[in-house]
């Protein structure tokens, strides 16, 4: 059965390359016998890398022969590192929905971390393998093998910079705390890094009067009524021949919010 990596890895690893970065690795070799190195073709339906996916071990997966990581090395230089650090923030506030893992060392005086999505996006633990020192290994999901991250630069031109959550239904919606149960707004620890998305996208767009600082506590994560009078600010000023429902996000807000 045959592997071979994902084009989009591919695409994502030629980005860094051209920054300065190294190649460390897609495709697995002999010592590779589990996880997203290997095809799904290589592996067996308890492998990790199969039955976390979001569509079960037996997919639909992209395609069954990819493998779906990368090794980008910074080879320890501390610009490169920085690049790293920033994915991992990132991926930490929710971002890049199509990745699952991340190991690396972005920092050279902390240790080796391991991030996975499947244990809570703000959940960082000491990795306890070996190596990862001077490249960091982040995986995709399978069924997702075939969207691109732009994980070290931006695609020209305006672009989707937050996906809308998986967990939520195009008939629901971002709102009051309080709300029904269509409503979501941080009740849920997985709708706070969401809501406080949306909470710094006011700030930045300046609809949250005397506040200028993107990390401010006013962005925490509860959809409340000053975070419902900010967003129906930005939609009178906006797209108010387009909204009906002025202080709430739904996909069509998210999809104008979210895309600059």
């Amino acid at each position: 059965m045959g592997a071979e990596a994902a084009p989009i890895i591919e695409a994502e690893m030629a980005d860094w390359v051209a920054l300065g970065g190294g190649n460390s690795g897609i495709v697995g070799d002999q010592s590779h016998d589990y996880g997203f190195h290997c095809s799904a073709n290589n592996v067996g339906s308890d492998d990790y890398s199969r039955w976390r996916d979001p569509n079960g071990s037996d997919g639909p997966y992209t395609d069954w022969d990819f493998c779906c990581a990368g090794d980008f090395s910074h080879k320890n230089n501390s610009t490169l590192r920085k690049y790293h650090a920033d994915v991992l923030d990132r991926l930490m506030a929710g971002q890049f929905p199509m990745i699952c893992e991340f190991i690396g060392k972005p920092w050279a005086d902390k240790p080796v971390y391991y991030w996975a999505r499947w244990n809570g996006i703000d959940y960082l633990e000491k990795y306890t393998g070996s190596g990862h020192d001077h490249w960091s290994h982040i995986s995709w999901y399978r069924s997702k093998a075939n969207q691109r991250a732009y994980l070290w630069k931006p695609p020209s031109g305006a672009y989707l910079r937050r996906a809308w959550p998986s967990y939520m239904p195009s008939s629901e919606y971002f709102g009051l705390i309080t709300g029904p149960n269509a409503s979501h707004g941080g009740y849920y620890s997985q709708e706070k890094p969401d809501v406080k998305a949306i909470q710094q996208r006011m700030i930045k767009l300046g609809y949250v009067k005397g506040v200028t600082d993107v990390n401010s506590s006013w962005a925490d994560g509860k959809f409340e009524q000053p975070t419902k009078d900010a967003v129906a600010k930005w939609q009178h000023a906006k797209y108010e021949s387009q909204t009906t429902r002025f202080g709430e996000v739904w996909t069509d807000d998210w999809q104008r919010l979210f895309t600059y």
